[in-house]
């Protein structure tokens, strides 16, 4: 981990020199925490959609078990997660981000946690895998159902969060957290309306870089990253002019190992990607009385909880932006994402927009055929071009 330490270190600098300080911020505030457990601090291992906010009031450090092997696989300093899975006996149908992150705490790449929390969305795989670690490891589990009742899984989050203070300082008062995450949320939520009214407005690849700022809200360090943001957003409203080529909606993930794809997708087929579902956090305001339930509330109007909360967001997106086609790029092994494809097919069918599918492990390089996406994307756009045939 010291090595993915240096590249955050060399990645932070980097984007500060190039003048996307948002950037910047996003991977020192990343690299501090890592730090922090590195150097013999106790955390907590926690599935990806565990509203952050709960652990903003302790004082304890969260790996989010996806963004830490999301990191690291970007960086290409995994280990062969193919080998490791079968020297372990462990799934073949299970997640890789899993997989991996297990792969980091058996080579003691970094400590063991000192609690491991999962939900059961956006998939089962989280909390199979927690109850699977939590045994090797000898640490405690603890598994928030998920299951439609806004009500149960505000009084799980309570329960948890009693639990929990019971073996860590109080840090902050709910008052506090509050107070910063709707900060925070009326930045995001200005963001998002400015991109929506002024498509292409910001590179795609940043969003993907931090939209994992999900699990830093709370932090006063999220308020500043997503303002300096902001900023750059209206700097650039001056020079802005609207994509001359199709506009493009990605859905899901991007390949880690393949930093460039989206840029080399726009400059390929003079297109822009516009917008992703990724960075769609829902805006959802909390409240001191209603806390609980309200982080209850936000998972259950996340764009990713439902497949019709997704259709509605695709159609936000698409009654602002009017978009021109949509590219998913569906998880191996994912539970959840690849299982909507069908319908969100047929329902942009119906509304007349190019749609289409591509798949591979964001993690494991050998199950994505870059040869293969650039024929499919071939087709693609000569769709949305009217049939003319593409020169690169």
């Amino acid at each position: 981990m010291k090595a993915l330490v240096h590249r955050m270190d060399l990645s932070a600098r980097l984007h500060k020199g190039l003048g996307s300080t948002y950037l910047s911020q996003y991977l020192e505030m990343q690299k501090k925490s890592l730090e922090k457990i590195l150097a013999g601090g106790s955390y907590i291992a926690s599935t990806f959609y565990m509203p952050s906010e709960l652990f903003k009031l302790l004082d304890i450090e969260v790996i989010y078990i996806e963004r830490l092997t999301g990191f690291t696989a970007a960086n290409q300093l995994l280990t062969n997660i193919q080998f490791y899975r079968s020297l372990n006996n462990l799934p073949e149908c299970g997640c890789s981000y899993q997989i991996a992150f297990d792969s980091l705490l058996s080579n003691k790449h970094i400590p063991w946690p000192s609690e491991i929390i999962a939900l059961n969305y956006a998939c089962d795989d989280g909390w199979i895998y927690g109850s699977y670690a939590s045994a090797k490891y000898s640490v405690p589990f603890h598994f928030v159902e998920v299951n439609r009742d806004t009500q149960a899984l505000a009084v799980d989050l309570k329960d948890l969060y009693n639990k929990l203070r019971s073996k860590y300082i109080e840090k902050n008062s709910i008052e506090k957290i509050v107070e910063i995450s709707n900060s925070t949320m009326a930045v995001k939520e200005e963001i998002d309306a400015l991109r929506l009214e002024n498509p292409g407005i910001i590179n795609s690849m940043d969003a993907f870089r931090i939209f994992t700022l999900y699990n830093d809200l709370g932090d006063l360090q999220t308020f500043d990253i997503l303002n300096d943001l902001k900023n750059k957003i209206h700097e650039g409203l001056q020079s802005y002019q609207k994509p001359s080529g199709a506009k493009i909606l990605w859905l899901g993930v991007i390949p880690l190992y393949h930093n460039r794809i989206i840029t080399d997708l726009e400059e390929r087929y003079v297109c822009r990607v516009v917008y992703e579902d990724l960075f769609d956090f829902t805006n959802r305001y909390l409240s001191v009385d209603g806390f609980f339930n309200d982080l209850a509330s936000r998972i259950e109007s996340s764009v990713f909880f439902s497949l019709q909360n997704r259709l509605d967001a695709i159609q936000r997106y698409n009654k602002t932006i009017e978009i021109d086609g949509i590219i998913h790029f569906s998880q191996r092994n994912c539970k959840f994402l690849p299982s909507m494809v069908p319908i969100l097919r047929r329902e942009m069918e119906k509304a007349n927009i190019p749609f289409v599918e591509v798949s591979g492990d964001v993690i494991e390089s050998q199950y994505f055929n870059i040869e293969g996406f650039w024929n499919v994307m071939d087709v693609f756009f000569e769709g949305i071009y009217g049939g003319r045939k593409l020169v690169y």
